[in-house]
């Protein structure tokens, strides 16, 4: 890939991610947007070093995007509005639960080995994540199914460790 399309297409994630955002689950967009910026002033460097000026591609005398806060974060209504819908939804998810309710027969070891707190840290964090505003960990969960999917395996296997202690479990 040539300097002009990696300067090119660096533009194009600039703009892509502080319109659209992105979907790192540990980074904000801004922190996204800086490593971005970064590559096109490494690329700009590069057509100095490598080009003659006349040579420069167009997008070199692209001004410089602008400075955006660490912590924006683009789309953030819809982010929060879909992180409200995702608490309401795994909290109220058959098998979280089911595993709240199984959670009281379980020993502390082997709540452990059936990743029951783990489940249980899904609805919590996301509860945590809207009271403090963290749209980055609010961001994690807007795609329930696998937190859905993660709450069913949970609950098998705490129900498997109780039949396993020939504790009923209906």
């Amino acid at each position: 890939m040539s300097i002009s399309e990696k300067l090119r297409k660096a533009y194009e994630r600039w703009d892509e991610l502080y319109k659209n955002g992105g979907s790192d689950p540990f980074f904000s967009d801004g922190q996204n947007l800086e490593l971005v910026k970064n590559h096109i002033i490494y690329y700009k460097k590069e057509c100095e070093k490598t080009l003659n000026e006349e040579d420069y591609p167009q997008e070199y005398y692209r001004k410089l995007p602008p400075d955006v806060k660490s912590d924006y974060m683009a789309k953030a209504e819809e982010i929060k509005l879909n992180a409200i819908e995702a608490a309401n939804t795994l909290s109220t998810d058959a098998n979280y639960l089911r595993i709240i309710g199984l959670g009281q027969l379980l020993t502390d070891k082997e709540k452990e080995t059936t990743l029951f707190s783990a489940g249980i840290g899904y609805v919590t964090n996301l509860q945590i994540a809207i009271r403090e505003n963290d749209l980055v960990t609010q961001r994690r969960y807007q795609d329930t199914s696998r937190y859905m999917e993660s709450l069913a395996n949970i609950r098998k296997s705490i129900e498997k460790v109780l039949r396993d202690r020939n504790i009923a479990v209906a």
